[in-house]
């Protein structure tokens, strides 16, 4: 199995974000402007027709549930008390894993209200079944100190072998773009190169789900600014698998990206919202 990646090692020939804007966004935690590539569609398929990715934002504008999950979630950012005690891995990520029970309540509520609204959503979902397992949440927090004023772009990689087993929902605190590059089309060969793509295209939009199964990197910033250290805490990760999937393999993910699975969450699809 292929440990997941999500803020993984730099490959130095995957484009860099821009600097960072203001300083004053840099100080409340805003993530990474986003790179310069063409934009991904609003629903992605790889080459056998799967639904790999679905932009969320045009259906969540105005949307209750997604501002009172992201209001809960900004009032438990970790602090920099707490981050200043974390080890980062990774090429400088910090991992919090979210145990708000309000917050992952109201991420039910709002997945269930997504998936009413959205039928891609619907598809992207469909192998998982009509009970969805929380895997975990995360606050991915990159470190930037004076040692490495910027944060290092990821490799391209897929999180699992086989799609359709882990999806994961990505969310920006702040509203803005999360820049997260996929190649639908890519797959990773046996050597770990990646093979077949029809080229990355970013994520420009503060939402969006996709398969962990399919080619994809997490962006870079070339040069932050001081003051040091800084900590980026406006992202967002929540990891979910179908609740029939093998123990062994459950706890193989959850150890795989440091999460402790305190909370036992599973989300039951109403039948009206399925596929």
């Amino acid at each position: 199995m292929r440990r997941w990646q999500h803020e993984g090692p730099a490959r130095s020939n995957l484009p860099s974000l821009a600097a960072l804007g203001e300083r004053e966004r840099s100080r409340r935690g805003d993530p990474p402007d986003a790179p310069a590539q063409p934009p991904l569609g609003a629903v992605e398929r790889d080459q056998e027709g799967r639904i790999v990715y679905v932009d969320l934002q045009p259906s969540s504008l105005g949307d209750d549930s997604l501002n009172a999950l992201r209001s809960r979630l900004l009032s438990v950012q970790p602090t920099r008390r707490v981050l200043d005690r974390l080890t980062p891995i990774n090429r400088g990520r910090l991992l919090v894993e979210i145990e708000d029970a309000m917050a992952l309540d109201l991420f039910r509520a709002w997945l269930l209200s997504a998936m009413v609204r959205v039928e891609a959503f619907r598809s992207l979902l469909t192998p998982l079944g009509p009970r969805i397992r929380l895997l975990g949440a995360q606050f991915i927090v990159p470190k930037v100190t004076e040692y490495e004023p910027r944060i290092a772009a990821q490799a391209p990689h897929t999180d699992v072998d086989a799609k359709g087993e882990v999806i994961s929902v990505a969310l920006h605190l702040q509203g803005d773009a999360m820049g997260t590059l996929i190649d639908a089309m890519a797959h990773v060969d046996s050597s770990g190169a990646v093979v077949n793509g029809s080229g990355f295209r970013c994520a420009m939009t503060p939402i969006f789900a996709y398969d962990t199964g399919a080619v994809h990197a997490g962006p870079g910033v070339a040069h932050v600014p001081p003051p040091y250290p800084q900590y980026f805490t406006s992202r967002v990760f929540v990891l979910l698998c179908a609740d029939t999937l093998d123990p062994h393999r459950i706890a193989q993910h959850r150890h795989d990206n440091g999460l402790r699975g305190a909370i036992d969450l599973t989300i039951v699809v109403p039948s009206q919202t399925g596929a």
